[in-house]
């Protein structure tokens, strides 16, 4: 976490650290060889850690959850190429609650979030072991502005600071399964998202998921 003085030198100001454990459930309805529907809901427990190089620090808990749905339809290209178009929206909300240090109270407001997205993916199909694919995404967020209030150490005179992150985003995922065995792919993943507009202009998150997925 870095801050800007007034002569415009950039400096350390601190660290953030938050720890998630998560339980979700998916669903996919097909009606028929190409149109889809997909849902799924998270549920989730946050610890956030927050320390600042003058010694000062708090920590906190709660709760989150979220939830998509995404509709799409499956065309083929060749005989070894698909494309599939998709809309989707996206549904969450986070709360952390109340926590002080030795200056004073900090309440972090509810983070809420609503996008509705388009984009489209193109895959590799038929029986082959070894399938890969990639995406492309544009997110528009339409509620995101989370407030967090600072106040004395009573609780009082309290000040709130606004974030905003609506805007446009793009999203890019490259990714490769093979299967190991009936009903069990082994995954890789690598992800860049990269904000395009308002709120979020100029952020970027770069990364990769490895990991497998059994059906059954």
């Amino acid at each position: 976490m870095t801050h800007t003085n007034a002569a415009g030198q950039r400096g350390t100001a601190g660290s953030n650290k938050v720890e998630i454990a998560a339980l979700g459930a998916a669903l996919s309805k097909r009606f028929d060889a190409s149109t889809y529907l997909e849902a799924a809901a998270l549920v989730s427990y946050l610890r956030a850690t927050s320390a600042s190089v003058r010694g000062l620090g708090f920590k906190t808990s709660g709760t989150g959850l979220a939830a998509a749905v995404e509709a799409g339809q499956r065309l083929n290209l060749s005989a070894s190429w698909g494309w599939q178009p998709h809309a989707t929206l996206r549904l969450a909300q986070t709360s952390l609650g109340t926590t002080r240090d030795d200056a004073g109270q900090v309440r972090l407001g509810d983070a809420r979030s609503a996008q509705i997205g388009l984009g489209a993916t193109l895959q590799t199909t038929g029986d082959s072991a070894t399938q890969f694919s990639a995406t492309a995404r544009l997110l528009h967020e339409l509620a995101g502005r989370p407030g967090t209030v600072l106040a004395d150490t009573k609780g009082g005179n309290g000040q709130t600071f606004h974030s905003s992150t609506r805007g446009t985003t793009l999203q890019l995922k490259a990714g490769v399964e093979h299967r190991v065995g009936q009903g069990t792919r082994l995954f890789a993943s690598l992800n860049h998202t990269q904000g395009l507009k308002a709120g979020n202009k100029g952020s970027s998150d770069t990364g990769a998921t490895v990991g497998a997925k059994i059906n059954w």
